[in-house]
């Protein structure tokens, strides 16, 4: 209900604005502007991971509005929290409008942003089983400049697919490692064996000296 209250805000501040003439219409068209979703191409069975939605190199960027779609019956989205573009941070609300498909709203304020960055960040858990898989596409995107009006847009997705929970990618930070469980356990186990058997070996050199004594 929350997510939906700050929908509906943004969307009420939108039509405002653009009543307003402070927010031009925007027409979506293929440009030299990206907008992509950077995801992990495997990532193990029932942990997290984040995905984010990047753009490059944009300027006077106002606001923007795109869906996010994904197989739900793979992915489950926990979160989705703020980007940062050219070191600023970029507000983000969003709200599900459909099974697997989320409207996602960015908004400067009366203000713009400029550089390379991220739009939003993504938090998923993986849900499915292994060997499947998931797109995480975008459309419906608006890109919206203050003073220039139409920015012109090419949008693309990513895709996932579910690796199995022992040789898995794991997310840390964000960022994505494979670990292979074998190379974590084993050398606890020689470590192990070594105490155990500098122990036995204490132990027989103060027998022999208990012994030596008698």
């Amino acid at each position: 209900m929350r997510r939906f209250r700050h929908f509906r805000f943004a969307l009420l501040v939108t039509m405002s604005l653009a009543v307003g003439g402070l927010l031009p219409q925007v027409v979506i068209a293929q440009g030299s502007q990206d907008v992509a979703v950077n995801a992990p191409a495997h990532v193990p069975v029932g942990s997290t991971f984040a995905a984010t939605i990047v753009i490059w190199e944009v300027s006077d960027l106002h606001a923007a509005q795109y869906d996010i779609t994904f197989d739900n019956t793979v992915l489950e989205l926990t979160d989705i929290t703020e980007g940062r573009i050219g070191g600023t941070s970029v507000p983000v609300m969003y709200n599900q409008i459909s099974t697997g498909t989320y409207r996602v709203i960015n908004s400067m304020g009366l203000g713009t942003v400029a550089g390379s960055g991220t739009l939003a960040r993504l938090r998923f858990r993986a849900i499915g089983e292994v060997g499947e898989s998931s797109n995480i596409d975008l459309s419906n995107g608006i890109l919206s400049g203050l003073t220039t009006g139409q920015i012109p847009a090419s949008w693309t997705g990513d895709s996932v697919e579910l690796s199995p929970a022992s040789t898995g990618p794991i997310a840390v930070g964000g960022e994505v490692y494979v670990v292979n469980k074998a190379a974590l356990v084993v050398p606890w186990l020689i470590l192990g064996a070594a105490f155990m058997l500098l122990a036995i070996i204490m132990a027989i050199r103060h027998r022999v000296r208990f012994r030596d004594k008698a």
